[in-house]
């Protein structure tokens, strides 16, 4: 496998960590009272995280995901924004994605676009459902540069849906982090790379203490493990794990999974949240 396929599980990387719901809005016992709407909930406007995506001891590049409050000023609405960039010292790649969700309180998709960098040009895609005709419709265009709007005529593909509400890509990093805070195993339905398919999550069994290279402290985290039913690009699918922050912010620590290229690691490097410190023992 190419770098330039390495450097493309990126993205892929970003799904997997993020299909690891509801039930984010209770605090454990004996945590103290919130202070700040942050304090209490895993959707914070402003905050910004950035991981950092390893693959065979090889430094790929990084994953900045950013929150914000829900385009259409609706409380109970929220958007993020995900910025994938491989590393410019990678020999004859270019790699730079940008996607962007809207979701609920819940965590369910409500729109979703995304622009991918391939060559000299960009594509750019948008997600059309069409619940009603038990349908979605995926609309793709090309680009030169993100400050052009795209040219020649959209390319439209149309993928049958069984049931709704269902998870996109940037949705589902925060039904994870929702689901860290739930004692349930679930089964749900995902949209993945122009793919519908499941995604189960285990129950969450125990607490553990994860070590990453930015804090000085061990962390107290979370396990969660699932399976991902459907293939991504380059074969990932199957079983992953990942770290969430043992608190009501649950913010994704660190994640593990296996595609065919091997072992993948992600990595949280820095972060900025209101009021939030992670949790040590």
């Amino acid at each position: 496998m190419n770098t330039l396929s390495r450097i493309r599980i990126l993205l892929a990387c970003l799904i997997c960590f993020s299909v690891l719901i509801p039930w984010s809005r209770f605090l454990r016992a004996g945590e103290p009272p919130s202070s700040s709407p942050c304090d209490s909930t895993v959707f914070c406007p402003g905050e910004d995280l950035v991981y950092e995506v390893s693959w065979a001891r090889i430094k790929l590049g990084r994953i900045h995901i950013h929150t914000t409050p829900g385009p259409d000023g609706n409380a109970t609405h929220f958007g993020s924004v995900a910025h994938v960039d491989s590393y410019p010292d990678l020999p004859l790649v270019d790699l730079h994605v940008i996607q962007h969700s809207s979701m609920d309180a819940f965590g369910y998709s409500l729109a979703t676009s995304s622009k991918e960098k391939r060559d000299k040009e960009w594509i750019a895609e948008t997600l059309h459902n069409e619940s009603g005709n038990k349908r979605l419709i995926v609309e793709r265009r090309n680009q030169v540069d993100l400050k052009t709007p795209p040219y020649g005529a959209p390319v439209f593909d149309t993928l049958t849906i069984t049931e709704t509400p269902f998870y996109d890509g940037l949705s589902l990093l925060y039904f994870g982090r929702i689901h860290s805070r739930n004692y349930d195993s679930v089964n749900v339905p995902t949209y993945v790379y122009g793919k519908v398919g499941r995604t189960i999550l285990k129950r969450p069994e125990r607490t553990y203490e994860v070590s990453i290279d930015a804090i000085d402290h061990p962390i107290r985290t979370v396990e969660i493990e699932g399976k991902a039913l459907f293939k991504g690009i380059f074969g990932m699918t199957g079983v992953f794990r990942g770290w969430f922050s043992d608190d009501a912010a649950a913010v994704p620590i660190r994640a593990e999974m296996e595609v065919i290229l091997g072992h993948v690691t992600l990595e949280l490097i820095s972060w900025q949240r209101e009021g939030w410190t992670p949790p040590g023992k």
